[in-house]
């Protein structure tokens, strides 16, 4: 599961919760469910994103004579995509740089 996915599915999760609140033993289940995806949320927001995988990319040679280098890297663990400038972020360009 992507991270927009979890995102998008704990969004779900809160809807179906306001709909069922009135059923005690669906609203006991969706609640514990909710608790444990906030908790999984926490558990993702510390990710050291140690283990991923990036793509590197420039634009260079074109017509507006700017020369720009990035890199693109997906978390494999918690599916954080980040995109990281080499101006802008030089010691996270250099981290992730292949």
């Amino acid at each position: 599961m992507t991270r927009s996915e979890f995102l998008t599915s704990k969004a779900k999760m809160e809807r179906l919760l306001e709909k069922m609140k009135n059923d005690p033993e669906v609203a006991k289940i969706l609640k514990k469910l909710k608790e444990k995806q906030d908790r999984l949320l926490e558990v993702l927001k510390q990710c050291p994103h140690e283990n991923y995988k990036s793509e590197n990319g420039s634009n260079t040679g074109n017509y507006d004579l700017y020369e720009s280098y990035w890199v693109n890297v997906e978390c494999l663990d918690c599916g954080k995509f980040m995109t990281f400038d080499s101006k802008e972020n030089p010691k996270e360009y250099r981290k992730y740089s292949k």
